[in-house]
């Protein structure tokens, strides 16, 4: 199988440059592929073959500098449609993670298939509900996020709120069409009783709705997308109350290198 290549030489030395060998061992040779850079270059090539590969570093110049190689392969080939090939989209600084839409709409983090840009995507649906009951009264809150669709997709994070916590998580941009639901509902058992629902979300406006060109000019919104789990864990937007409102604290995001 092909793999999408992502190479770098970090160095304080300039000169220093890497190059890429096919080595055959039946022969004992090694063939320049003409992939490779200059120190600080991230080079990026999308047709790996199986097989045995050697690095050789060498300098233009002056020599002594420390290096260090960065590499990730993790990610498959594809085949170009209508003459669309794969885009790096993002990857992270020593290149352990990358980011890759491929021409079908799919995105995937070294790899990992995580969504689609092209249709809706049932498995990132998430929602959360409060409710609460006391002595005849009660009230409730819900968030539902479905009909999800995707923006862009970011490399791994430490991801921690108050309501949900990951080592191993993506944040995910959610696109206009998005579909969101909000309700609320409070009843009290007083004399007379008191009842109140609504729809509305924090921007005032009614739900169910999808979102659109308003929603995408302001800060944007984010499904957290636990790796591991494989399940949506929270959704940090100003339509979420909780964050609105100030209940809860701002997430904390700390990006791996």
């Amino acid at each position: 199988m092909q793999r999408r290549i992502l190479a770098q030489i970090k160095s304080s030395n300039p000169n220093y440059r890497f190059d890429l060998y096919s080595v055959d061992w039946s022969t004992g040779t090694a063939s320049l592929t003409g992939f490779g850079g200059k120190a600080s270059e991230v080079k990026f090539a999308t047709d790996l073959k199986a097989g045995d590969w050697g690095l050789r570093v060498t300098s233009t110049g002056t020599v002594g500098e420390s290096y260090s190689i960065h590499m990730n392969a993790a990610s498959p080939a594809d085949t170009p449609i209508n003459g669309k090939a794969a885009k790096l989209t993002s990857y992270s600084n020593n290149l352990l993670y990358t980011v890759i839409e491929y021409p079908n709409g799919d995105i995937k983090v070294n790899g990992t298939p995580i969504a689609n840009t092209t249709v809706a995507n049932p498995n990132l649906e998430w929602s959360r509900e409060f409710n609460f009951s006391s002595g005849g009264s009660y009230s409730s809150r819900s968030h539902d996020v479905s009909d999800v669709r995707v923006k862009s997709i970011t490399t791994p994070v430490k991801y921690t709120s108050n309501y949900a916590s990951s080592d191993n998580a993506v944040l995910i941009v959610l696109n206009a069409d998005t579909l969101f639901t909000y309700f609320e509902s409070v009843y009290s058992s007083g004399n007379p009783p008191y009842h109140s629902s609504s729809f509305v979300d924090t921007s005032g406006r009614t739900t169910p709705r999808r979102l659109d060109f308003i929603d995408m000019a302001g800060d944007p919104d984010i499904l957290v997308y636990d790796l591991d789990t494989k399940k949506v864990i929270d959704f940090v937007s100003n339509l979420n109350y909780y964050y609105a409102k100030g209940i809860e604290p701002q997430p904390t995001v700390v990006y791996y290198n």
